[in-house]
């Protein structure tokens, strides 16, 4: 007799493996589709084996007998394991992907950014001309932002924490959804004024917070509602924290609400867990919000659910507040470009970027020797180190890497100052650039006002100093 939890298999499939179906099991593995006692239909693997002939002493025409042995098993667990392995193999691709066209694309956005900005930093142009302008470098802008979005699938997640405003990433997250979602959601949103600082990777938080929104606008199956972003502070007291199993103390908690479909308890239960999902097969991965939840969890925070019927669904993040002095990472106003002297040698295989730095920092007042093979660079280096004030030098070259140029270049001139510009680099490439004891890294694709102001610090700090 077997355990219930085993009777998995129906009166019918029984009775077809013992007549003529059997044979077709019989021999090797099969795959079969089994149904519960509750309607649910799984996988089954059936196995049939025929035993030797075998004469019955109990039967009077001692006739012979034909023996199976049959084994039935419920593979559900392996194939959901199976197809675990499959889409986590799947995001690898698409992560592998987006690091092979990034660096591509990222030199095309960099090429629109910084010749737009060019051009509107023609006093000339004005009245149409500038708002056309201006839409070209709002759709570079979204076009950079989405790029943003694709790298979340392919940087390493040990990434070192930086300082990192957070209202100036929710209100990036909030532009960016402005454009992707039908008209028909009121987006609305209400972020506390003042500072609030977190410790976190600024390209994580802005996955989390895209993931919460994006889920919350198709939890609404209507294509109508009201999608509603906050973002306040929020004090842990000792028994708060205990609940939420964090520190007491200071918090930024930005919040995401919806008024879409409800979850049950039991699927509020499980929204965290890894590949679970309530999307059809093939709408969903299951991985976001588990993604959303380690992400939170690496940052030394916590995430809530709460689904009311007739209300909605709120999500609510806890990110400890970082409250001592120093600059934000992001969201630092630009102020006019600064002019400066001297003379930079810039090295890009890209002609169109290469120019582009030239025009912009030769409008600054810096003389500017450009070259777009990372070899030739090097011999023009080589010939006269001392004439150069500075180098800037794209990562990703045919023939020699940026690395690389930077090596050979501080053989035969040490001190030389050195600024960096990539399109894409995993984490250990940019951790080794680092260590190289370069001025700045910029990542493409980067406002010109951000490259002249770095060229800017960077010889004021160098030479300040001698």
């Amino acid at each position: 007799m077997l355990p219930d939890q085993y009777r998995n298999v129906t009166d019918d499939q029984i009775s077809a493996f013992m007549t003529e179906e059997i044979q077709r099991y019989t021999g090797g593995v099969h795959e079969v589709e089994g149904c519960r006692p509750d309607g649910e239909l799984f996988p089954l693997e059936v196995a049939v084996e025929e035993l030797p002939d075998s004469w019955s002493m109990l039967e009077r025409r001692r006739s012979c007998r034909r023996v199976f042995i049959a084994s039935v098993r419920d593979i559900t667990e392996r194939k959901e394991l199976a197809d675990q392995l499959q889409q986590s193999q799947k995001m690898q691709a698409i992560g592998t992907l987006a690091g092979g066209i990034v660096h591509d694309f990222n030199n095309i956005l960099s090429v629109i950014l910084g010749y737009t900005s060019l051009v509107l930093d023609d006093k000339a142009n004005n009245g149409t001309t500038r708002e056309n302008l201006e839409m070209v470098m709002q759709a570079g802008r979204r076009a950079r932002d989405l790029v943003e979005q694709i790298l979340t699938f392919s940087r390493r997640s040990d990434r070192a924490k930086e300082r990192v405003a957070l209202k100036p990433t929710v209100e990036e997250v909030l532009k960016l959804l402005r454009s992707t979602l039908p008209a028909t959601i009121d987006i609305q949103q209400s972020l506390a004024d003042g500072p609030g600082f977190v410790l976190a990777d600024s390209s994580q938080i802005h996955q989390v917070l895209m993931n919460l929104c994006t889920n919350a606008a198709q939890a609404m199956t209507t294509g109508e509602g009201v999608l509603t972003v906050t973002l306040e502070p929020a004090t842990l007291d000792d028994a708060a924290a205990m609940r939420l199993g964090l520190p007491a103390g200071p918090y930024l908690r930005p919040k995401v609400q919806d008024t879409g479909t409800v979850m049950d308890r039991q699927t509020a239960d499980r929204i965290f867990e890894p590949f679970f999902t309530t999307k059809e097969r093939g709408e969903g991965t299951g991985l976001g919000l588990s993604v959303v939840h380690g992400i939170v969890s690496d940052h030394g925070g916590a995430i809530t659910v709460d689904s009311i019927l007739g209300v909605g669904t709120e999500f609510l993040v806890y990110l400890p507040e970082v409250r001592d002095e120093g600059q934000a990472t992001e969201g630092a106003e630009a102020g006019q470009t600064p002019r400066g002297t001297g003379r930079i040698l810039v090295a890009d295989d890209e002609i169109a970027v290469m120019k582009m730095s030239e025009q912009l920092l030769t409008r600054l007042g810096y003389d500017v020797v450009t070259e777009n093979d990372s070899r030739r660079a090097l011999g023009i280096f080589r010939k006269d180190p001392d004439a150069f004030d500075l180098i800037v030098t794209d990562q990703t070259m045919p023939g020699m890497t940026g690395e690389k140029l930077i090596q050979e270049m501080r053989a035969t001139r040490a001190d030389i100052p050195v600024i960096v510009c990539t399109g894409f680099s995993s984490g250990t490439t940019l951790e080794r650039i680092v260590e190289l004891g370069v001025h700045a890294v910029i990542l493409k694709p980067a406002p010109a006002e951000l490259l002249g102001r770095t060229v800017h610090e960077a010889l004021s700090t160098v030479y300040a100093a001698d």
